[in-house]
């Protein structure tokens, strides 16, 4: 999410989010990486299943956010 946001790393991405939407950031309970949760929040929202956002398939991180079973 940081590249797509054109940011320098994760950590800009946690800041921008804590100044902007406290709320969302205290709703991050598991401490998933940003663009993972709001996939699933978006998900969620909508009453359907979780799974990756567009693009987490090519992320080289794709492991560490997923394992190496799939999408969820």
């Amino acid at each position: 999410l940081w590249r797509d946001l054109g940011l320098s790393g994760r950590e800009d991405v946690t800041a921008l989010l804590t100044r902007h939407y406290p709320g969302l950031v205290a709703r991050n309970t598991g401490n998933l990486r940003w663009k993972k949760f709001l996939a699933y929040s978006a998900f969620a929202h909508a009453g359907l299943p979780a799974q990756a956002a567009p693009g987490c398939a090519h992320c080289e991180d794709h492991g560490l956010c997923y394992g190496t079973g799939g999408q969820r």
